[in-house]
């Protein structure tokens, strides 16, 4: 079943229609080290160098965290690095700003003193936001890779 998922995002990645940040790259490599999607993910890893953020991008949702937020001193992930999410929004916001359609992929909803949720922000900023289930069953139209 996994095979077929990645068959289907694989050539989606390429075309350049699913967009993964190297940052995410990363967080999949220390959290998913042993499980499938870091194998697949690994071997995208030299198309997806286009998708990281310029730094003008990363300093906008840093401000906007700190000033329309209230998160003064920024977020970071457990190890003190600027976490993936900031990628993340950061390319959401070049996709906006270029007049691109685009949805946000992410199953992250809980919100915490440290950092807000993607859900949260993609809220906040009117963004669309759909979670891998449902990404799978509308935009991929394949709901027989969820059984």
């Amino acid at each position: 079943m996994m095979a077929d998922l990645f068959a289907e995002l694989t050539p989606r990645v390429a075309a350049g229609e699913l967009v993964i940040p190297r940052s995410v790259v990363d967080d999949v490599e220390m959290l998913a080290r042993d499980e499938p999607i870091h194998h697949w993910i690994q071997g995208l890893s030299i198309s997806l160098n286009d998708f990281s953020p310029y730094m003008d991008e990363k300093i906008w949702f840093m401000r906007t965290l700190q000033l329309k937020f209230g998160y003064e001193d920024g977020i970071s992930d457990m190890e003190g690095r600027d976490p993936s999410l900031i990628d993340v929004i950061a390319l959401a916001k070049r996709c906006e700003n270029e007049g691109q359609d685009f949805c946000i992929v992410s199953d992250d909803v809980v919100q915490s003193p440290l950092r807000p949720s993607a859900a949260h922000l993609c809220a906040q900023f009117s963004w669309e936001r759909l979670n891998m289930h449902a990404y799978i069953e509308t935009i991929l139209d394949r709901s027989d890779l969820l059984r």
